[in-house]
């Protein structure tokens, strides 16, 4: 299979490049100009988000519109030749004319020479307001988190960043839900990430916020992507450079809370007229610290009365040292042709500890015995990827073609040592103490091709296309030796070898049309066929599956007037278990608290209607409708007669969500800013849950509030507020959150530089309380992840700060990289 899936991978790039250097070469005409420009104020510094148009010389009607970046640039692209100028204009500012200048059609790019705009002080009391892009911005189909240049970003992770967006929430276990509902694909610059909750959460912790621009959080997204991701899709989009010649920034940043954490990291570009590099590094040190307490009841199944039951008070702590380097380059054949590779490396070194007494009483209160329990575990991993790629314009209307081939290993050691002590309640020992030792590896390799196609024709159709294959191997040992009476033997019952191999085929075609009257549909379906095979060597037994599946996506909107758009859409799309949520090995917390993964996990799926209205392109309001069937639900499973507690996954019956979103910013004053958003939304359980029948219906609303300042002298500062009410997930209720952040930030050095102080978590309320009372599972447990730290980040640009360097971002990996597993999670429920 390896060997035929590479050969038809190299058959496939070879075809399409021959036969797109053949159609590229063969487009004629003139040659469209890029024109780059630099806006500053009186006093040097950027003239951040002003409005530019480009106008005819002739007649000064309107060719072209753009907004300035945070660092004052702007861009007109395609601009054919022609007599022009520029006009400039922003709040508090006169009106800014460029010299007229001619184009002709050998011309390539243009600078224009820098222009200034004049504020009127006076009018603003002495404020100085420099127009500030929302933090909130609402499209049909998805809101946009505008990351760059809030404070808010200072010294946090991407992570930390998502759960201050609207309708996101990240629990005490890294999973990521988006209006309440679970099954959301994460993607980093339109590449779909493949990884466990908890790993893809190591990953974006990792992640500095101040290399993101902004969030895409899409709840319809059409047949292009990846149709994993039943609640929808988070694209998270990093920050591109804009021009010739070469820049780069520097960025270091501490901060306490429990402990200490510190980042620093770079990047350096350089754009030439027929040569792209960039390269960048970042490294990040955390150790944060968190509390568990549970408990646990036991009821006499005849009487149904309390017989006895367990508190666990937990202490866990995880240290990490995570790298992560990447490197690219994009050679420039002609106007129409490109050719280039960039590849990944990600390193993590860390290890986990947790110390976990465990008190057995009865239902008096009386304790019987004390199981004193510590876990030391080693969580050090390496992700290496790369990928080529080749992209062809074939016209001027914006076709084009996309080639890539990818490849991506992943290695995971997990060695670890359990050590158990049982004592009775006045201390004496009980028995013989128990220590398990051994590791877990993972080894897994990801080989992908894709083409996309994007076709406009006759100015009114465009039509999209594409092909896709991969191919997953994954290899799982588990080898463990457990001592008890002084020797060390053979653990039998944790040792296995399970091998997982997974290959998808996929196909998409869809097709959209702007009509006149302000009508716009586009409707589209992808095709995925999917091969898998298991196999656990201890007892020799194999599994295997092959299916075909169809996702259609349909989307119709109408342009009332300026003011009113309304859209409606529909989409299917589909969830499948991450790999080491196959894997049947058992982890252990404790020696009463451990789980393991699922190999007949089937798939789960999602149909999707959303009726969306916005009204000035940024008050919304959404009502979405989704049901899904063979829900994935985390499984705990609670043995009476030896106290044990088992966590896994099944699929059970169905899950329905009804979610209403309203986004409201609200313009206090020019120099303060609100963004409001609320989520309300019923959740409903229908299903067996541990051979229990499930039927649970539960409401639920979230509130987001933005607060932005901007201050007189450079400063701008920022606050930040969340509330949950009580949810559901399966038979657990979780409690209430909030979640209070605030932010400041000076510009310096014309806004070449800055630093910002953030303070996370201000009240330290972000807590996790869980309860459940469902079948034989009577569990009440609250996680403290103590998540109150001050961070001071320092950020400085050089160069010149109007290179654009293309960081590729198209690759085909990233959606099967998501199922891998990183990093460290053992919190359990």
């Amino acid at each position: 299979m390896k060997k035929f899936f590479l050969h038809g991978l190299l058959g496939l790039a070879a075809s399409a490049f021959i036969t797109m250097t053949t159609n590229a070469n063969a487009q004629t005409g003139p040659t469209a100009t890029t024109i780059h420009g630099h806006v500053q104020d009186e006093k040097n510094g950027a003239a951040a988000f002003a409005t530019v148009t480009l106008r005819q010389s002739a007649d000064s009607n309107l060719v072209k519109g753009a907004l300035t970046d945070s660092l004052g640039n702007y861009t007109f692209v395609n601009v054919p030749a022609g007599k022009y100028f520029v006009l400039v204009q922003q709040t508090g500012a006169g009106q800014t004319y460029s010299k007229p200048f001619d184009l002709t059609n050998d011309q390539k790019d243009l600078d224009l020479p820098t222009l200034t705009l004049n504020f009127h002080a006076s009018s603003l009391r002495e404020v100085k307001v420099t127009a500030a892009k929302p933090l909130i911005e609402h499209q049909p189909g998805q809101t946009i988190v505008n990351v760059e240049n809030s404070s808010l970003s200072a010294g946090n992770t991407v992570l930390e960043v998502l759960q201050k967006s609207p309708g996101v929430l990240v629990d005490q276990d890294d999973n990521i839900s988006l209006n309440g509902k679970s099954g959301v694909m994460v993607m980093i610059n339109g590449r779909p990430t493949h990884m466990a909750a908890e790993q893809l959460a190591t990953i974006l912790k990792g992640m500095p916020a101040a290399a993101v621009s902004k969030i895409e959080l899409m709840t319809q997204p059409p047949a292009k992507y990846s149709a994993e991701g039943s609640a929808g899709i988070i694209n998270i989009v990093l920050k591109q450079q804009v021009a010739m010649g070469l820049n780069g920034s520097l960025t270091a940043g501490a901060g306490y809370g429990q402990f200490w954490k510190y980042n620093a990291g770079g990047n350096l570009n350089y754009r030439g007229k027929k040569l792209s590099v960039y390269g960048s590094y970042n490294f990040d040190h955390r150790k944060p610290k968190f509390e568990m307490d549970m408990r646990r009841d036991f009821y006499d199944p005849v009487t149904n009365e309390l017989s006895s039951y367990m508190d666990q008070a937990s202490v866990l702590s995880v240290a990490s040292d995570h790298h992560n380097a990447q490197v690219g380059m994009d050679y420039y054949i002609n106007d129409k042709q490109s050719i280039g590779f960039v590849a990944n490396g990600d390193f993590n070194n860390g290890d986990f500890n947790s110390s976990s007494p465990v008190y057995f009483k009865d239902a008096t209160g009386h304790t019987d015995s004390v199981s004193l329990a510590s876990n030391h575990s080693i969580y050090n991993w390496n992700n290496e990827s790369g990928n080529v790629h080749y992209n062809a314009k074939l016209d001027d209307k914006g076709s084009n073609i996309a080639v890539n081939a990818d490849y991506s290993h992943f290695y995971q050691s997990k060695p670890q040592t359990l050590f158990t002590q049982n004592v009775n309640g006045d201390g004496e020992a009980l028995g013989h103490s128990i220590t398990r030792k051994g590791t877990q590896p993972n080894d897994i390799n990801i080989y992908a091709a894709k083409i996309d196609y994007t076709g406009i024709l006759n100015h009114q159709y465009t039509i999209e296309a594409g092909l896709k294959s991969s191919y997953v191997n994954t290899d799982n040992r588990s080898d463990f030796q457990v001592n008890d009476d002084g020797t060390w033997r053979e653990d039998v019952g944790l040792n296995n070898h399970f091998t997982y191999k997974e290959n998808v085929n996929a196909g998409y075609l869809t097709l959209s049309k702007v009509f006149t009257k302000g009508w716009s549909a586009k409707a589209g379906v992808r095709a995925e066929q999917t091969n898998i095979k298991t196999r656990q060597m201890i007892g020799d037994s194999a599994n295997s599956s092959h299916y075909v599946d169809f996702f259609p996506n349909a989307s119709i909107s109408k342009v009332i007037n300026p003011d009113n758009v309304l859209s409606l859409s529909y989409s299917r799309r589909i969830d499948r278990p991450d790999y080491q949520s196959l894997n049947p090995f058992v982890e252990y917390l404790d020696e009463y608290t451990f789980r393991g993964g699922n190999p007949y996990l089937k798939p789960q799926y999602t149909q999707s209607t959303e009726l969306g209205y916005t009204f000035k392109k940024q008050y919304s309001a959404t009502l979405n409708y989704s049901h899904t069937k063979d829900v994935i639900s985390q499984i705990v499973t609670q043995n009476t007669e030896d106290h044990t507690m088992f966590q896994t996954q099944r699929n059970i019956s169905k899950f329905d969500n009804l979610t209403l979103s309203l986004n409201v910013p609200v313009s206090i004053t020019r120099w303060w800013q609100t963004y409001n958003s609320a989520q309300g939304y019923y959740n409903h359980y229908n299903g067996l849950y541990d051979g229990y029948n499930l039927n649970k219906g539960y409401f639920s609303f979230m509130v987001n509030t933005y607060q932005s300042f901007i201050l007189p002298h450079s400063w701008k500062a920022e606050l930040t507020g969340m509330y949950r009410s009580s949810m559901i997930m399966g038979p657990f209720v979780i409690n209430p959150m909030v979640l209070v952040s605030a932010g400041i930030e000076k510009t310096l050095w014309n806004g070449k530089a800055s630093i910002k102080l953030n303070v996370q978590d201000i009240f330290q309320s972000m807590n996790f309380k869980v309860n459940s009372d469902f079948g034989n599972l009577h569990i009440h447990n609250e996680f403290h992840g103590y998540n109150r730290t001050a961070s001071m980040t320092f950020t400085w640009n050089f160069g010149n700060q109007k290179i654009r360097v293309r960081k590729y971002n198209d690759t085909g990996i990233k959606e099967d990289e998501k199922r891998i597993q990183k990093g460290s999670s053992n919190n359990g429920i």
